[in-house]
């Protein structure tokens, strides 16, 4: 059988993220009232608490829940991104597997620019992803209207089956 971290918080970007709603075989809710240091695992990039928000500064960051192991799973973020380039992410990964592979769910901003006329633009899109072994296989995407950098959006993951 195979292990599955029930949850994974990442960023391609500098990312706040204030609460977390879970839902297994009980219910947790994180509000990043603490440190790190209770039940989440920092697996790539910097990540610290500030103001009640799980905060990550850099390039590609990773915040791992281990302490549930239910197959079947509910998640719910507030998440944000704040970056002045364009490709930022932040978003869900659930049911990784111990080889890399699991699915996906981030908002990402795909374009950036500046209008002569109407001034910055931003083009972000929900997503949903599976990682394979040879990389990530896009399932689904679609716009998000008036998402913009450093917008709290709430993104919400189910896994049944």
């Amino acid at each position: 059988m195979k292990h599955f971290p029930v949850l994974s918080l990442a960023t391609l970007a500098t990312a706040a993220i204030p609460l977390v709603s879970l839902r297994a075989a009980g219910m947790t809710t994180e509000d990043f009232s603490g440190p790190l240091e209770s039940g989440w695992k920092v697996t790539d990039g910097n990540w610290s608490v500030k103001e009640g928000r799980a905060t990550a500064e850099g390039k590609f960051s990773r915040l791992e829940r281990k302490d549930l192991s239910a197959a079947d799973v509910e998640v719910t973020a507030d998440v944000a991104y704040h970056h002045d380039a364009p490709h930022a992410a932040v978003g869900i990964q659930v049911r990784l597997g111990d080889d890399g592979t699991g699915y996906a769910v981030c908002l990402r901003e795909v374009e950036r620019g500046v209008d002569p006329k109407h001034g910055p633009w931003e083009r972000p899109l929900l997503q949903l992803m599976r990682m394979e072994v040879g990389g990530w296989k896009l399932l689904q995407e679609a716009k998000v209207m008036d998402c913009r950098d450093g917008e709290m959006r709430k993104i919400k993951v189910q896994a049944k089956g």
